[in-house]
Parts: C-alpha cells; structure tokens; sequence
C-alpha cells in the first residue's frame, strides 16, 4: 500500500496460487492474480474507491474484475449523521478442482457425469443509508440486486454430480438493520433481509428464505474482558424440489469469552441452543444442540 497524503491511498499486490487434486483423477492448475485500487476521501465527508483485478487461470483463460464503490456522509450536528453510500462490481470464479475431479471421479454418472463444466461470472450494486445518532443509535436499509451467469450447483435431485445453469441467476431485494444501546453495557441488534432469488427461469431458487431475521444482545463488561453474545436466528418462506416447502425455524445460539490476560482467553458457546429440529434441504436434519468450549493464546 501506498499514501501518498491523508486523503489517498493505493493498494496492490499479486497472488500466485497452485492446486493440485491426487487420485485417479490426478489435476493440477495455477492462477495468477493482479490488483489496484485506489481509496480516496474528501474532507471527511466523501469517500471513494475503485478497484481492479486480473486473473490469468490455466484451464479457464484470463478474466478482469472491478468494483466501485462510493459513500457520502451528511453531519446532522448534535442529532447524528447520515451516511449514502452505493456500490457497483463484478467477479468471476473458475470451477474448483474438486467439482471437475468430481465429475471425472467414479461416484458420478449421467447428466454429471463428464459434464464441461466452466466459469462463473457476476455482476450486481447496492444503495443505501446509514444514521448514526450520538446515543449509539444506529440505523440501516440496503437494497441490493445480483447476477450470477452459469451458477455452479450439486445435483440434489438425481445426485448425478455437479451440474451448472446455462443462463443468469438473480437475487435482489431489501436488508433492514438497527443496533440500539440499553444502558452502558448492553446492546441490542437485528437485521432482516428480503430475498426474491430467482434461477435461469425466474422460478423461485430452492433453498433460499424469502425472508430471514436475526435478533441479538450483546455483553461488554466495564474492562471488556467478559463478553457475551445471544443471537436468534430466523428463517421464514424457502421452497426445495418440486416447491415444496420447507419449515421456518428459528435457531439460538449463545457465545461466551472471557480474557483472563493479554495472553489467554476462555471461550464457549452453544449453538441451537434450544435444540431446534429443522432442515434446510428436505431428507438432511441439522444438528442438534451443540457445545463447544476452549482456549485462545494470543502473542504479541
């Protein structure tokens, strides 16, 4: 990274990756990747970014990616600030060499079987606002819309192997967050997304809620060495095959972490804390409630 003053900053760099997959499907493969993007920001009030990237992959050609993204933050004076910001990008991601070894493997047969797979490619913004109140108050709504071209899936159908979508894949909709203090050590947060995500032909995209909402508190003793976070987890509206619906559910989970010194820390948490039955792909349970507890070390 280069900043050359306060309001400019470049960042570059280059990533050199190789695989490789053993087996009677032995593949190997390098990606070489190059970016620049450039952070600006005016008298503390615009900012501004815009970025770069190139990937050179072996089996699946070179490919150039971008974003920009840009924010505006209005001061309110002694009520807070309001901040617009909006982003607009592209990506593409080749397939894994797991998917293809897959395919070539012996746990795959027809349509899977052999299939050609090749790239995915994106594109999709957002807008939104953001306040800010002096009280800790915070308040958000995006609204977003995607394109994914030639999406990658697994065939839960016929579980032939993994297939691809000739075409484009969409998800747009609205995202609604607040976090809010309650007294001088607790917080209380939740967000809630509408998503009408639709496959190559507009019909709903399986597994994927409609609407899913998270609500939570969170902990912070005077010294910050005891931290607590509660979170419950819903998800409402998704269909599988054939448009069958699948369960809401809503799931808990709690998480606990405790810093005895700069060095050491015990942490803890329970998922699905209220042992939920539910399934996100009909025919798969999720787990039940699970515990896990442990020890961090940290050297600085």
């Amino acid at each position: 990274a280069y900043r050359p003053s306060g309001s400019l900053t470049l960042v570059y760099g280059a990533d050199l990756q190789s695989e490789a997959v053993d087996g009677d499907a032995a593949l190997e493969r390098d990606q070489d990747g190059y970016y620049v993007e450039y952070q600006g920001a005016f008298a503390e009030r615009f900012f501004v970014s815009l970025g770069a990237r190139y990937d050179d992959n072996d089996d699946f050609g070179s490919h150039t990616s971008s974003r920009l993204s840009a924010a505006y933050v209005q001061d309110l004076g002694i009520s807070g600030a309001l901040k617009y910001r909006a982003t607009l990008g592209t990506g593409f991601r080749a397939p894994s060499l797991f998917e293809i070894a897959y395919n070539a493997g012996p746990f795959a047969f027809p349509p899977a079987a052999g299939f050609p797979l090749i790239e995915e490619s994106s594109r999709g913004y957002d807008v939104g606002v953001e306040y800010d109140a002096t009280n800790g108050l915070h308040l958000e709504a995006t609204y977003f819309d995607q394109e994914l071209e030639d999406q990658i899936f697994f065939d839960l159908i016929g579980f032939s192997g993994y297939l691809q979508s000739a075409g484009t894949s969409t998800s747009k909709g609205v995202e609604l967050g607040f976090t809010a203090p309650v007294g001088e050590r607790w917080e209380i947060l939740a967000n809630w997304t509408h998503n009408d995500a639709g496959d190559t032909g507009d019909a709903r995209r399986l597994r994927t809620p409609e609407n899913l909402g998270n609500v939570g508190f969170r902990y912070g003793s005077a010294d910050d060495a005891l931290r607590l976070i509660v979170n419950y987890r819903v998800s409402r509206d998704a269909i599988d095959i054939g448009d069958a619906p699948l369960d809401d559910y809503g799931v808990l989970d709690v998480s606990l972490a405790y810093s005895v010194s700069n060095v050491v820390e015990l942490y803890a948490r329970v998922q699905n804390a209220a042992d939920e039955t539910y399934q996100e792909v009909i025919g798969y349970n999720t787990a039940g409630r699970s515990a896990y507890a442990g020890v961090r070390l940290r050297f600085r």
